[in-house]
C-alpha cells in the first residue's frame, strides 16, 4: 500500500512502531520467554490493527490496494488472535485454530492473485485506452497536416492561377495578350481540324490610333482601347469565343465552329457598338472614333500553316482601311 503518499501524516507512526520493533526484541533478550511471548502478542495485536485501520482508511479513499488488503488480511489476523490467545490459554480448541490460519493464509494467497490479475488487467484497459487515445490524437494531427498541406496546395495553386494570369492576360484591355494568342492559337486550329469545324477570325484595328495618342494623349488612347476591348467582350461571348490584344491598337477574336455568315454578323454587331463609343479630351470634348474589321472563315487542313487564316484576316484589314474609316472588309482569294 502506498500509506506515505496516500496518508501522509500515518506513516510516520507505522515507521516508529517498526523502529520500536527492533529495539524492544533487543530489549527482551533479558527478560523470560513468557513475558517475551506476551509483549510481542500484544504489539502484533497493535501492528495489526493499526494496519488495519489503515487498509481501512484507504478502502473508503478509493483505494484498491487499501481494499484488497483489508480483505486478505483481515480472516489471517483473526485467526492469528485467536491462535495468540491460544497460547496463553485463554482460547482452547489449537487444532481447529491452527486449520483456520490456514484456511486464512490460502484464502490470503487466493485474493492476492486475484488482485493481481485484476491489477494487470486493468492496467492492460488503461494502455489501451491510452494507445487508443494516442491513434485518434495521431490520426486528427495527420489530418490537421493533411488539411494544412491541402490548404497550401490550393493557395499556391491559386498563386499560380494569378500568375499565369499575369502572365496571359494584357493589363490593359482585360483580354489575352499576345503571348498567350501565340500558344493557344495553334491549339485552336488543330482543334479545328481533328473536330472538321470552321474557324472564323476577326481582326479589328482603331482608325488613326496613332492621331489620337498625339493629338489627345496616351491616356485618351488607353481608354478607348478598354471601351474596344468592353464592346467586343459583351459580343463574341460565347464559351468558346476568346479575344486577345495582338498589338498597340489592335485586336484578334477567335470564333471557333463559327460559319462566315455568322462572323460576319458579329463583325457588323461590334461595329455599330463602337460607333456610340467616345472618350475626352483634357477639356472635356467628346471625341469620336472608328474601327476597321478584316474578316477571314475557312476549314483548317494540315496542308496549311496556322498562321495563313490571320494573315488572310489582316489583308481583309488592309482592304478595309484602303476604302475609308468604319469599313468591314471579308477575305476573298481573289478580290476585287
Amino acid at each position: 500500500m502506498n500509506i506515505k503518499g496516500q496518508l501522509p501524516r500515518a506513516y510516520p507512526w507505522l515507521r516508529g512502531l517498526q523502529f520500536f520493533a527492533f529495539a524492544w526484541l533487543l530489549f527482551l533478550l533479558l527478560f523470560g520467554y513468557s513475558i517475551a511471548v506476551v509483549t510481542i502478542m500484544v504489539y502484533a495485536a497493535v501492528v495489526c490493527l493499526g494496519f488495519t485501520v489503515v487498509a481501512a482508511r484507504l478502502w473508503r479513499r478509493g483505494s484498491r490496494e487499501g481494499k484488497y488488503y483489508l480483505i486478505s488480511w483481515t480472516p489471517f489476523f483473526l485467526s492469528g488472535a485467536l491462535f495468540m490467545l491460544s497460547k496463553i490459554g485463554v482460547a482452547y480448541w489449537e487444532p481447529v485454530i491452527a486449520r483456520l490460519m490456514q484456511f486464512a493464509a490460502v484464502f490470503q494467497l487466493i485474493v492476492y492473485f486475484y488482485y493481481q490479475s485484476s491489477t494487470f488487467a486493468e492496467q492492460t484497459k488503461v494502455l489501451l485506452e491510452k494507445k487508443d487515445e494516442a491513434l485518434a490524437l495521431e490520426k486528427n494531427y495527420s489530418a490537421k497536416l493533411q488539411q494544412e498541406v491541402d490548404d497550401q496546395s490550393t493557395a499556391l495553386s491559386r498563386a499560380n492561377e494569378q500568375l499565369q494570369q499575369l502572365n496571359t492576360i494584357d493589363a490593359l484591355s482585360g483580354a489575352y495578350n499576345r503571348r498567350f494568342f501565340n500558344l493557344e492559337y495553334p491549339r485552336e486550329s488543330k482543334r479545328a481540324i481533328r473536330q472538321k469545324s470552321v474557324l472564323s477570325l476577326l481582326v479589328i484595328d482603331i482608325d488613326r490610333f496613332t492621331r489620337i495618342n498625339d493629338l489627345y494623349g496616351h491616356l485618351s488612347g488607353d481608354k478607348a482601347i478598354r471601351q474596344l476591348s468592353e464592346v467586343i467582350s459583351s459580343i463574341a461571348k460565347r464559351d468558346t469565343d476568346w479575344i486577345a490584344r495582338f498589338n498597340a491598337d489592335r485586336f484578334v477574336v477567335i470564333l471557333p465552329h463559327t460559319p462566315l455568315t455568322y462572323a460576319d454578323q458579329l463583325a457588323e454587331k461590334i461595329a455599330n457598338e463602337s460607333e456610340q463609343l467616345k472618350i475626352h479630351d483634357k477639356d472635356g470634348n467628346a471625341i469620336e472614333y472608328t474601327i476597321c474589321i478584316g474578316i477571314s472563315s475557312d476549314l483548317p487542313s494540315d496542308e496549311h500553316d496556322p498562321s495563313y487564316l490571320l494573315e488572310q484576316a489582316e489583308q481583309a484589314l488592309i482592304l478595309a482601311k484602303r476604302r475609308g474609316a468604319g469599313r468591314i472588309w471579308i477575305y476573298e482569294k481573289d478580290p476585287t
